[in-house]
């Protein structure tokens, strides 16, 4: 290489400030979301809905998406400042190893989240067993995240510029032909179709079948009332026993039961279509870019040849949308589980309350010293309005 060709100093341009800028608004709107859905499913499970299975799979999705918020952006705004890496090798394998296993754990979490809802429809008597299966499907979800983000801590490396050593970045061996470029492309293209490929494909089907189940349910009832409004009650004898016979064209509880029906309903249809909007374009345009990227490599060599399809500058603000599901997860997913505001409220009420009870639960000594204080405060304010007359 010819060294004298190559500019070796680190540039801070206008991309890079943009690019740290978005950043750290993502941070903050993902802490923001986060942490209070966090706070609000604590508050939650410790109390009379600690049994919930939604509740317990939403409070592991949350702990997933904390990890991106926590340590991949925080991490990204300190690399796009100070542009190499400089927080040696087992940082570095330590934070691609972090940064995949958030986006795996979130995803396989909301793949057991479907499955959880069709089990509920299509099993509802097994409603005993499904904490059990439940904790089970999310030990799996975190088994596997670990499984499929390991392969990171062998892909990356520290490695220095070949002509200025004190310049080092963060690298996958292919980078430096350190290994067959081939290994690292297949990983990529597994962890598109685990991340986004199959959970896409799992919200659409279990949330379809739910619907379907849903609108067969509602139909059956509809023709049950329908039937019931046919039959004619026979004349009665008596005033009492037309009471006791009651009015049997419009029964009151299967009317009820018809209307939560039809209000489950129209929320799975809402929910489905949000989450799969939401979804998509969250990670279809990153996808958009990695699949750019792929047709832009030999797969005899595993070299990238030609030139890039679009600018580098759009190619980085579509790897930011990567972040975006966990970003914006929280709203989301506590839009549809919670009424937001009433839980916030509840969280702060709570906190006040907590912190009220802490200065009630003084003990007596404290309480008699506080006011043995406040009594010689006031003796002596009393001498020295006396010594001033």
């Amino acid at each position: 290489m010819n060294c004298s060709a190559v500019v070796l100093q680190p540039i801070f341009d206008g991309t890079t400030f943009l690019m740290l800028i978005s950043n750290c608004v993502l941070f903050v709107f993902a802490a923001s979301g986060n942490v209070t859905m966090f706070l609000i499913l604590n508050r939650n499970m410790r109390g009379k809905k600690r049994n919930s299975r939604i509740l317990f799979l939403l409070y592991h999705m949350t702990v997933a998406d904390l990890i991106v918020t926590f340590e991949y952006l925080p991490k990204e705004i300190v690399h796009t400042y100070t542009v190499g890496w400089y927080a040696g090798d087992l940082l570095c394998k330590l934070c691609k190893f972090f940064d995949i296993f958030g986006i795996y754990l979130s995803a396989n979490i909301l793949i057991c989240m479907c499955f959880d809802r069709l089990f509920a429809v299509t099993c509802p008597l097994s409603a005993l067993k499904g904490l059990e299966r439940t904790k089970l499907m999310v030990i799996t979800a975190w088994f596997v995240a670990i499984l499929l983000s390991s392969p990171q801590l062998f892909i990356w490396v520290t490695a220095s510029h070949p002509c200025d050593k004190s310049f080092t970045q963060c690298v996958s061996k292919d980078f430096i032909r350190a290994w067959d470029p081939r290994i690292t492309l297949t990983y990529t293209f597994l962890t598109a179709v685990e991340t986004y490929f199959v959970p896409l494909a799992v919200i659409i089907i279990c949330y379809s079948f739910i619907f379907y189940r849903l609108r067969t349910t509602v139909k059956l009832h509809i023709d049950v009332q329908k039937f019931h409004q046919k039959v004619q009650v026979p004349a009665p004898m008596t005033s009492r026993s037309s009471q006791n016979l009651g009015n049997f064209t419009k029964p009151r509880a299967s009317a009820v039961h018809l209307d939560n029906l039809m209000r489950a309903k129209s929320k799975t249809l809402k929910m489905t279509f949000c989450l799969v909007i939401f979804f998509i374009v969250c990670w279809t345009p990153y996808y958009t870019a990695v699949m750019l990227y792929f047709f832009r490599i030999d797969f005899n060599t595993g070299r990238i040849e030609g030139k890039a399809p679009i600018p580098k500058i759009v190619t980085r603000f579509l790897y930011l949308f990567a972040t975006f599901n966990a970003t914006f997860n929280g709203y989301v997913y506590g839009y549809f589980s919670f009424d937001l505001w009433k839980e916030i409220c509840a969280l702060f009420r709570s906190d006040s309350l907590k912190r009220k009870r802490t200065k009630n639960s003084r003990s007596p000594a404290e309480r008699n010293r506080n006011v043995a204080v406040h009594s010689d405060i006031e003796k002596s304010n009393i001498f020295a309005q006396s010594a001033a007359y």
